[in-house]
Order: C-alpha cells, then structure tokens, then sequence
C-alpha cells in the first residue's frame, strides 16, 4: 500500500512541475508531502488489514482480489516510453485474460501512436468483458497534438463499452481531452462512478464535462480533485451535481472555488438526499460559503464521513455546520474540520454534536485556534460511549498543557 501510495503522489508531484515550471524544490516538496499524507489519512480512516479480520477477502479489499484475472494495471510497470514493440509485449498478459478482464488502469507508461494502436487491437478484444477504465498520465512528455489523436484512438476503441466507472486523472489539456474523449464518453449510459482528478478544469472544458455526458442519472461517486477549477467552472458544474439525483459519493476539493461556487454547489446538492461521503476540503469557501453547507448536511441523512478541511469556514459557518449535524447523520464515522480558523467560540456546537455521535470513529480539528478551552469541551463531549473512536486530532490549536493533558 506504501508503495502505491508513494507512487500516485510522486505523479501527481511530477504534475505540479509541470504546470508551475517556475516553482522552487521547496514548494513541490510541501506539495508531495501534502498529496502523501492526504492518501496515507484516507487508508487510515478506511482502516487496516488488522481491523479488518472478520471480514472475508472480497468485503476487505475489492480492489486487489483476483486481481491476477480481472484487472490489468499498467502502474505497476515502470515509468517510461511506450513504442511499437514494447506495447506489444505490454499487453500479452491482457490478451491472456481478454474473456474475463473488468477493470483497466492505463498510465506510467506514455503512449505514442503507434503503440495505441497496439492497445487499440487489444481493447476490442476486452469490450465485452470491461466495466472499469481508468486514464491516468498516459501521455507525458507527447506533443499536443500527438496526445489527442492518442487519446482519440483510445476512446474509439472503447466506443459502446457498458462501463461502471471512469477516470481521468493527471492530463493537462483539460477542455481538448475531454473532446478527444467524446465517442466514448457519448456511448455511456450505465456510469455509476465518474473522476477528474488532477486535471485543469476550466469553464470550457467544465460545459465540455455537462454537454457530452448523455445518462448521469446512475452516477454515484463524483470526484473532482486539484483541478484549479475556481468558481466559474464550479458554477458550471453544479449544473451537472444537480441532476446526479443518485449521488451517494461526492468529491471536489483542492480546487481554488470561493464562495460563490460554494453556494452553486451548495445549491446543487441540497437537491438530493443521499449521500454518504462529502469531500470540499482545500477551497476557501469563507463563512458565506460554509452556511449554505450545513443545509446540504442537514438533508443527507445517510452522510457517513465529511471532510471540510481548510475551507476558511470560522467559528459561523461550523457552527452551522455543526448544529445542522447534531440532528442528523446518526451514523457518521468521520468528521474532519482542521484548518478552518475556529476558535473556543465553536466548540460548545461541536461539543452538543460530537456527542451525538456515538458510531464517531475518527475526528480532527487540527490547525485551529480552540486552545485549552475549547479542546477540553470537545474531549468531555466524547470521553463517553464513543468506544469506537480511534483517531481524535487536536494538534496545533494553541494549547498549553493544561489543554494537552
């Protein structure tokens, strides 16, 4: 998992670079290290082999069982150019599993024509089978226009393939990938998961995303992650949250929104009712934003875990938040708040809310200004029949040691 890990955020690292070529080491490092303890925090909160015994294979881990006969994942190979010949040999273990193979990971590896063409062959062999298809950097260091005619070989070729789920993660050329990606895209009807991550999102490329989705009414899972979206596109795409009337999983943080894209998507999710996850965390949608949240927190009854972290949300917008929770989300697991400038005003709400929360299995408020005061209220307010609690984060909160103890 470590490595896994590690991988993805060097990736996403290498990405970083790319786009702000005039960044200095230190700040890519900060970067790095904020993507590797986002992923390490999300493993964690999912929890362990160790907390997960009675569990058979299949409910502990989904994504790696069988995964010698149905998934085929290019990121275990090692990052390079792919040509002609070495695609061929690439994908000699996929012909082997072409009857039954369901889930794909294309990336680490930089296509060139010729060696989609290759994978193209092969594809049309998988069609049938195939539900889960994942594009991630898979066109570094390829000329544009290289890149999309790749890109459109590989869309043609999974053209009227009856997929579950689909991402596009780590590619920079935002509204033209997503056109290269319309024959696909337009044949979907049965999508329950959808992801852009790592990808720059802007308004155009946000209408591209609305326009050339036919059926979203299945759509479950959502993700959109360090996009640099900002609240024109996220406007734009509150369109398409709207009408995502299944919406069960939803993601779209890091992505530079303030408050008036807050309160589109705030508008956009108060129209549904069942989600479970709600992920907002690294956009400064300011207190303006953060009340409209706890109307959409106050509908999903079923919201299991959420994350508002670093949302500049303050003492009135977590509050409101808080309060909204308090008489609803019974079963919520994960509570995550840190970095949002609160102070020992809040804490009385997040008290009268925590403790509540009798399923509460992980919170932090770190990276706030609670000090003793407000620390001592929330640690009284869940040193009672939280048995099931195994992560509790008040670190950098202007404590002395009266709070710490």
């Amino acid at each position: 998992m470590q490595k896994k890990i590690e991988d993805i955020a060097f990736a996403a690292a290498n990405h970083y670079i790319s786009k702000y070529p005039n960044a200095d080491g230190s700040s890519t490092t900060q970067f790095y290290a904020k993507e590797t303890s986002k992923l390490f925090l999300d493993a964690l909160v999912q929890g362990s082999p160790e907390e997960t015994e009675d569990l058979n294979a299949s409910e502990a881990f989904p994504e790696i069982v069988e995964a010698k006969e149905t998934f085929f994942d290019m990121f275990t190979m090692e990052r390079g150019f792919l040509d002609e010949a070495l695609a061929t040999k690439f994908f000699r273990p996929l012909e082997e599993i072409r009857n039954y193979c369901t889930k794909i990971r294309f990336g680490n590896q930089s296509f060139g024509v010729e060696s989609a063409r290759v994978a193209k062959k092969v594809l049309m062999d998988v069609q049938k089978t195939l539900t889960d298809v994942e594009f991630a950097d898979f066109v570094f260091d390829r000329s544009q226009a290289e890149a999309l005619e790749v890109m459109s070989i590989f869309s043609s070729a999974l053209e009227g393939c009856v997929l579950r789920s689909f991402s596009l993660s780590l590619n920079e050329l935002a509204e033209e990938t997503i056109k290269a990606f319309v024959p696909l895209l337009k044949s979907q009807k049965m999508l329950e998961e959808l992801k852009f991550n790592y990808f720059y999102i802007s308004v155009e490329a946000a209408r591209a995303i609305c326009e050339l989705l036919p059926s979203i009414e299945r759509i479950k899972s959502l993700h959109f992650h360090y996009n640099d979206s900002g609240d024109d596109a996220a406007e734009t795409l509150s369109l398409l949250v709207k009408k995502c009337i299944a919406l069960e999983d939803f993601e779209f943080s890091a992505s530079e929104i303030g408050t008036r894209g807050a309160i589109a998507l705030a508008g956009a999710l108060s129209e549904g009712s069942r989600l479970k996850m709600l992920n907002l965390t690294d956009n400064m949608f300011g207190t303006k934003g953060g009340i409209p949240l706890s109307q959409v927190v106050s509908r999903h009854l079923g919201l299991t875990e959420v994350y508002f972290r670093h949302m500049n949300l303050e003492d009135e917008g977590v509050i409101a938040i808080a309060d909204s929770l308090k008489d609803a989300a019974q079963s919520l697991r994960v509570l995550m708040i840190g970095g949002n400038n609160i102070t020992s005003k809040a804490a009385p709400a997040l008290a009268a809310c925590l403790a509540e929360k009798k399923l509460l299995t992980t919170f932090s408020a770190a990276g706030n200004k609670l000090e003793d005061v407000g620390s001592i209220k929330i640690c009284k307010a869940i040193s009672k029949g939280h048995e099931q609690l195994r992560v509790l984060d008040l670190s950098a909160n202007a404590m002395t040691v009266i709070g710490v103890s």
